[in-house]
């Protein structure tokens, strides 16, 4: 239903391009980012799965988000959006880091070459990995700063979900 939701609506701002179009446009492609990425998720985790509650509450702080970057579009808000995606990115990380890895041991983890079960090192990697890709979408975002927020989410959330599809695919290998 999604899929045909977003089809439509992209249909309709691909025949009259505006920005009242493109938000609801943008606004099912959120929604089928979040959803796929929660359900390659769900893959892996059948019982860790966050509520729909959950999810929905995220998808309405990200067009709270959207509808406030229409109306504000200085340094403050993309700070304010930039420190929200930060702390957003830091409380996920909490609920999926691994308990016996500590900032002090870190590196450890992460430079082992002695590993006997390579798995962990490597989902550590490329946790990390997706950090510093998530940190350098922020400063592309604050340096680029062009008006309206939507393209930015979108990219946030497409980014995410195409880094959580290809570490399923590693983890798999």
């Amino acid at each position: 239903a999604t899929s045909i939701g977003e089809g439509i609506l992209s249909a309709c701002y691909h025949v009259c391009p505006n920005v009242i179009n493109f938000q609801f446009d943008t606004t099912f492609m959120y929604t089928m980012s979040l959803l796929m990425l929660l359900k390659v998720y769900q893959f892996r985790h059948p019982h860790a799965t966050p509520s729909s509650f959950a999810t929905f509450s995220l998808l309405s702080m990200i067009l709270v988000m959207e509808v406030l970057g229409y109306f504000y579009s200085s340094l403050t808000f993309f700070i304010f959006f930039i420190v929200t995606h930060i702390l957003l990115m830091a409380f996920l990380l909490m609920l999926v880091w691994p308990k016996n890895v500590t900032f002090g041991n870190i590196w450890h983890y992460i430079a082992c070459h002695e590993c006997q079960d390579i798995c962990p090192c490597l989902k550590l990697r490329l946790t990390v990995v997706s950090v510093v890709i998530n940190i350098c979408l922020d400063a592309f975002i604050l340096w680029e700063r062009s008006p309206g927020v939507s393209s930015y989410i979108l990219l946030i959330l497409m980014t995410n979900m195409f880094m959580y599809i290809a570490y399923y695919v590693t983890i798999k290998l």
